[in-house]
């Protein structure tokens, strides 16, 4: 399982987010916001069923940067406030 992990900060609470690759029948990419602890977000995304090719490491990669940059930039720009606190 590979993953990302980062802290932001937003309105004086510090958020962590987390992404990971779930692999197995239905592979998805998770992102999960915790704050002190508790998780307050999540988000899946589907994974296209290319496992087997022979640059999925690299796009492996790129999905889960993305999906982690899409979350954090939501985060940063307040739309998921209403969520968050």
């Amino acid at each position: 399982m590979k993953g990302i992990s980062a802290k932001i900060e937003r309105r004086g609470i510090s958020l962590i987010v987390q992404t990971q690759d779930v692999p197995g029948s239905s592979s998805y990419i998770e992102t999960l916001v915790y704050s002190s602890g508790r998780l307050v977000y999540s988000r899946k995304t589907p994974l296209p069923s290319l496992r087997q090719s022979a640059n999925w490491p690299a796009r492996l990669n790129k999905l889960l940067t993305d999906a982690h940059k899409s979350v954090s930039d939501d985060i940063a720009a307040g739309r998921l406030d209403r969520l968050l606190f």
